[in-house]
């Protein structure tokens, strides 16, 4: 995380102009509070208040939720629907348990202020999911949030390419000593970037592959699909890459299936796009990724001999002896980076970095509980496959997509420690179709504003 300066006073206003912007334009139009998230979600502008970090998607998010109360406190109905919504996502109870569960896990943690601040990032991501949740008025909200998602990642993914052709902040050493630069644009890192690529892309696909664009928006379309494309190419992040990859065999195994239930896209307008995104990936990969960044490209994650797959298979071996040393509550929230110490030299020091894996690291930190509550959070959103509506819905195909891309991303990689990351995979993950389910596990009802 880039180090934060002291909060000033100029700084503090600007963060309060936003915040108050983002409230009046919430409390105009309910979906422009998600989407408030995801345009600020890449960007951060750090500054410190006591342990807490200040930054512009954290005014945003403050911002969206006060324009939300206040546009649910002038409307009865609107709080009636809202609470139906929130109701009929069976999701948000284990994603708020989890929180919760962080924040306790301060009281026996091995660093309770790392603690404490991972799980007030944990209850920012559960706000976002609920605000996403109660924002969407109608169907088209959801169209609309994705669109300024993607205007926003154009944004980060010319900063990225810029990074290529200038200087790339990350690089690893291929097995011939060739230093290859690895891009990570407005984010922490490439493998942080690569999960954003992934959030991004996946709904992109399904939104050209199912929905009946004019020409003109199937060529940005395929020109953005390009650009985000040879972004994550030039991650280097192979977990990134193959996540990806499953997201995509998932939308064209889903468009052979679902053909002619929902209106698709002209053939036409299709091929545009398909050419428009090779115009931008094929001179980008041919004179910028050389054969030791196609050798990396296509290395199994976890197969090789590189010292950061070493570090890997350490990390993973440690998460799995702390979580075995304190099997039910774990080291606490945000705790591996303290509880290393214990695994030997090679880990010992103060650097403080993840264990490189969702579920280990979770395990390690909060323990049987923990690792129940996400994976019943995770359930809740795959179970979205039973639902009639996903199927007929572009907008709740690529949100899927993105579900299967990030689980299947967690097992090389801890990407939810950085929000802007994966705070836009909450925003996403919340268009999914979802039910209300009774005592008797029936089906109770359904949201009426769910997108098509």
């Amino acid at each position: 995380m880039t180090e934060a300066p002291s909060l000033t006073l100029g700084a503090a206003a600007i963060f309060v102009a936003i915040a108050a912007i983002t409230a009046w334009a919430a409390s105009r139009r309910a979906w422009l509070a998600p989407a408030a998230v995801v345009v600020t979600a890449p960007f951060a502008w750090y500054h410190a208040i006591g342990p807490t970090d200040v930054t512009v998607s954290k005014a945003a998010f403050v911002g969206a939720a006060i324009g939300i109360a206040l546009r649910l406190s002038r409307s009865a109905e609107l709080r009636t629907r809202a609470l139906a919504a929130l109701k009929s996502h069976r999701a948000l109870v284990p994603l708020a348990a989890f929180a919760v569960w962080a924040a306790l896990s301060a009281a026996w943690s091995v660093s309770p202020p790392d603690s404490a601040r991972d799980a007030l990032k944990w209850i920012w991501y559960a706000g976002a999911y609920a605000l996403t949740v109660v924002s969407l008025e109608e169907p088209a909200d959801a169209m609309r949030v994705l669109t300024a998602m993607f205007a926003m990642a154009a944004v980060t993914g010319f900063d990225g390419l810029w990074q290529s052709v200038t200087s790339p902040p990350a690089g690893f050493v291929a097995p011939n000593g060739e230093v290859v630069g690895r891009i990570a644009a407005t984010l922490e890192g490439p493998n942080q970037f690569g999960a954003y690529l992934e959030t991004v892309i996946a709904p992109l696909v399904a939104v050209l592959a199912f929905v009946r664009l004019s020409w003109g928006a199937a060529l940005a379309g395929g020109l953005l699909l390009g650009l985000l494309a040879s972004d994550l190419l030039l991650t280097y992040s192979r977990g990134a890459l193959l996540a990806c990859t499953a997201a995509l065999i998932f939308i064209a195994i889903t468009a052979a299936v679902v053909r002619g239930r929902i209106a698709g896209t002209t053939k036409q307008a299709l091929a545009i796009a398909f050419v428009s995104g090779l115009v931008v990936v094929v001179p980008v990969a041919a004179t910028s990724i050389g054969a030791s960044g196609w050798q990396h490209e296509f290395t199994a994650v976890g197969g090789g001999a590189a010292p950061s797959e070493q570090r890997r298979v350490q990390l993973w071996t440690c998460a799995f002896e702390v979580f075995a040393r304190r099997p039910f509550v774990g080291v606490g929230a945000a705790g591996f980076a303290d509880a290393k110490q214990e695994c030997g030299a090679t880990l010992a020091g103060q650097e403080h970095f993840n264990a490189n894996e969702w579920y280990l690291e979770t395990a390690a930190d909060l323990g049987v509980v923990g690792i129940s509550l996400l994976a019943a959070f995770i359930a809740a959103l795959l179970y979205a496959w039973r639902d009639a509506r996903l199927w007929s819905s572009a907008v709740a195909i690529g949100a899927f997509a993105t579900v299967v891309a990030f689980v299947l991303h967690g097992f090389v990689d801890d990407v939810l420690t950085y929000p802007k990351a994966s705070l836009s995979f909450f925003v996403v993950a919340a268009l999914l179709p979802s039910r209300a389910w009774d005592f008797r596990g029936r089906a109770s009802g359904g949201d009426p504003r769910r997108p098509s």
